[in-house]
């Protein structure tokens, strides 16, 4: 309990720093409207569109791969498990 109201009071401050220094503002405003920080230029409507759409696709494949990796590597233990098993004697094996 007290890691997680350790690392939930760094997470704070790290937002009330960013906040207050303007990097915030600024990272929203780009996400947003297409601005870029520091100069006078903004980036196309469709432009945005299309990055933020190839950005969403990665973080969505990612979890998906991560799912599909967990789920066969958990497949490959259950098989090796099962494999372990049926080599064990049953009697010294059943009363472990």
């Amino acid at each position: 309990m007290r890691k997680v109201v350790v690392w939930l009071l760094i997470g704070i401050f790290i937002v009330l720093v960013l906040g207050e220094s303007g990097i915030l503002t600024s990272l929203l405003m780009f996400l947003l409207v297409g601005a870029i920080p520091g100069t006078g230029y903004a980036v196309p409507a469709g432009v945005m569109l299309l990055v933020m759409t190839i950005s969403a696709w990665f973080v969505l494949l990612q979890f998906a791969a991560f799912k599909l990796f967990r789920s066969w590597s958990l497949r490959r233990l259950t098989e090796q498990h099962q494999i372990t098993k049926k080599r064990m004697p049953r009697r010294r094996y059943s009363q472990i």
